[in-house]
């Protein structure tokens, strides 16, 4: 099924705006998802955040285990986000509330992602339990480090914090030694205001075990050390798996364990016991009303689709309007109405041009129908009056009883019509081969002295013995390019029009030379010439300057348009000019053969 161009444009309109607008919309809507995600993400983070501030408020500073030497439990902190927990690195809970109480979670160090908790659309986020101190030993005030370090020889600086007690500042500064913990307040000028001492349990609490390498029980285990790691104290620990392996570990008071390195110091924190403090922020209603306002995207964007392809149709049927119009009037124009031409809405835009076009080409074939009915009205009339003065000998030799000097005067006559009929009907064969055109027109060099000598052996003697040739002067025979056979055709019927229009005692004068990369051809007779007003029409077909003068001389008027016609197959003008004296000169040029 063919497509009209309406149609055609419609469609490529609909394929162009659809690859422009589906991935527009596409990327819309995801830049849209996208940034909500990263809204609600965020806004979960900053909960995260704040939970764990919190729950580091609520947090004892004290050692790994309290004084009666239980482990630390999250139990009882009061915090007033929802849906919160505690999370290991390894999935384990150790406390939660809300949606994540009975979700397991493997976080990631600042992690947020998106799930799908309770058939509800969560944002997630996730930040590690990291104890804030504010001061390191070098951040103490000169006078609290020399006083501390009068009192206690070789400690280690576990933390310290900043307290106002009676508008002085105060310091409390814990350090560590090899079995008690010792916590001095110092003002900022070096006074010490108190010292106290906590002794380090040797052994491990209740319940120490079960945390210790995820949950396998460890035999035999005892504390053989303490160490500070990052303001953090560790409690060095060493054991016996159920399988019998030897457990050398570092623990902190929130059962996070660390790698220790071959002399027991603290080398880093094993991500499995890592605590992540998570948050959860319900985006049911952020993720439906994205999803809603996506939706109006796509729909907006096949609104918008459907808008550019209903205009397209309808710009394209107005554009295309007057083609329709000029279908309509073409199928109007027969044969008889050729005087009818396309209606030209405007002249500077596309189609008026090809309007304009089509209507000269109307013109052309115009003109040439109406060359053509005349060409074969006057073929009919050539044609009519020798076949009339055949017919009319032959009923008169009928007519009665003739001698045969009378049969031989009847023959004569019937002789000379029927070589103007073949003369006529060999006139009409060419002009209709060059019509037609050659197909394989053969342009080559010929010599000319050679075509003038075969043209001339087509007149007879009488005509032969009144043209003068003048060649020009060369060194070497005038070669000029052309189709030979037909250029010997044109200058025969030159000079034979030549002939015919001049005195029969007065020359015709053929004269030939080279100017530049061209070969001059010139005929002149000493005839009454051609009037200026009729030298463009004594090429039209059977057209005569003088009908008595025609009849005398026996022309069929065809020579000329013979003469127009290889003329245009040659792409060369014949130009027809007044003598200085009297007759008429008609030239052409022929490209010359390059040396």
């Amino acid at each position: 099924m063919s497509l009209s161009i309406s149609q055609r444009l419609t469609l490529t309109v609909a394929l162009m705006t659809g690859l422009i607008l589906v991935p527009a919309c596409t990327l819309l809507c995801l830049t849209l998802k996208r940034t909500m995600e990263a809204s609600v993400l965020d806004l979960a983070y900053s909960q995260a955040l704040e939970v764990e501030r919190s729950v580091w408020t609520q947090l004892d500073e004290d050692i790994l285990f309290d004084f009666e030497g239980q482990r630390v439990t999250f139990d009882t902190l009061n915090i007033a986000k929802s849906d919160w927990g505690l999370i290991r690195g390894n999935g384990l809970v150790d406390t939660a509330a809300g949606v994540l109480k009975d979700e397991s979670v493997l976080p990631a160090e600042c992690t947020r992602v998106l799930r799908l908790l309770s058939n509800r659309s969560f944002a997630v986020a996730a930040v590690p339990l990291t104890p804030d101190h504010p001061f390191t030993w070098v951040d103490l005030p000169e006078p609290v480090r020399h006083t501390i370090e009068d009192r206690m020889a070789g400690g280690t600086f576990l933390w310290a914090k900043a307290d106002v007690l009676k508008e002085d500042n105060i310091y409390v500064v814990q350090m560590l030694d090899a079995t008690q913990i010792m916590m001095f307040s110092v003002t900022e000028q070096g006074e010490c205001v108190e010292v106290g001492a906590d002794p380090l349990i040797q052994s491990l609490p209740s319940g120490m075990a079960e945390i210790l390498s995820q949950g396998q029980g460890l035999l035999a285990h005892r504390i053989t050390g303490w160490h500070v790691y990052e303001g953090e104290l560790i409690a060095e620990v060493q054991g016996v798996d159920p399988n019998g392996v030897q457990i050398h570990v570092g623990v902190n008071r929130f059962g996070q364990e660390y790698e220790l390195d071959e002399n027991g110091v603290p080398a880093a924190l094993l991500e499995p016991s890592r605590l992540y403090v998570m948050a959860a922020m319900d985006i049911t209603r952020e993720k439906a009303r994205a999803t809603m306002l996506g939706g109006g995207i796509m729909l907006g964007g096949v609104g918008i689709w459907g808008l550019f392809i209903a205009v397209a149709w309808l710009v394209t049927k107005r554009a295309l309007g007057p083609v329709h119009d000029m279908i309509l009037q073409a199928d109007r124009i027969m044969p008889s109405k050729l005087n009818e031409r396309l209606p030209v809405r405007s002249a500077t835009d596309e189609l008026g041009r090809v309007t304009k076009t089509v209507n000269r080409m109307l013109d052309r074939l115009q003109q040439g129908y109406l060359r053509e009915r005349q060409f074969t009205g006057d073929v009919s009339h050539e044609l009519r009056n020798p076949l009339a003065k055949v017919m009319a000998e032959i009923e008169l030799a009928q007519s009665k009883e003739r001698d045969a000097k009378e049969h031989q005067e009847i023959l004569a006559r019937l002789k000379g019509y029927t070589q103007a009929l073949q003369h006529l009907v060999d006139s009409l064969l060419m002009l209709a081969r060059l019509d037609t055109g050659f197909q394989n027109l053969e342009i080559q060099p010929f010599d000319v002295a050679e075509l003038v000598v075969e043209t001339l052996r087509t007149f007879s003697k009488a005509f032969a013995s009144r043209i003068h040739i003048e060649l020009g002067p060369s060194i070497s025979p005038l070669m000029a390019i052309g189709h030979a056979s037909l250029i010997s055709v044109l200058l025969g019927n030159l000079l034979d029009n030549a002939l015919r229009y001049s005195p029969e005692t007065s020359p015709v004068h053929l004269r030939i030379h080279r100017q530049g990369k061209t070969i001059q051809f010139r005929v002149e007779d000493e005839g009454f010439g051609i009037p200026e007003d009729q030298r463009i029409l004594v090429f039209d077909r059977f057209y005569r300057l003088e009908k008595s003068r025609s009849k005398k001389t026996g022309g069929a008027g065809l020579g000329l348009a013979i003469v127009q016609a290889i003329a245009e197959m040659h792409h060369m003008t014949v130009d027809i000019t007044q003598a200085h004296t009297r007759g008429t000169v008609v030239s052409f040029a022929l490209p010359a053969q390059q040396d």
